[in-house]
């Protein structure tokens, strides 16, 4: 990275151009903690949206089953009341 100081500049120069690296894998070194922890973040997110899309679905199928359950019911009776009638 230090092509400057391998061309003969001073010894100034490359304490220059290496502190000019050093900032630049810093900020780089820092961009890439933020985006690692900005990927973290919704990854944690996205599983709980997925948790939660799991439990409504287990309580719409479960409010499914006991609709069905209830619908039967009524079926039953109709066909019962529909035979009572016809006696």
């Amino acid at each position: 990275m230090n092509l400057l100081a391998n061309k003969g500049y001073g010894i100034y120069d490359r304490v220059d151009i290496d502190m000019d690296d050093f900032m630049f894998l810093h900020r780089l070194a820092e961009k890439t903690n933020q985006l690692q922890k900005e990927i973290s973040h919704w990854k944690k997110a996205f599983d709980n949206e997925n948790k939660i899309a799991g439990h409504l679905q287990k309580k719409v199928e479960c409010l499914e089953k006991e609709l069905r359950s209830y619908q039967e019911i009524a079926d039953i009776s109709e066909i019962g009341i529909a035979g009572a009638e016809r006696n």
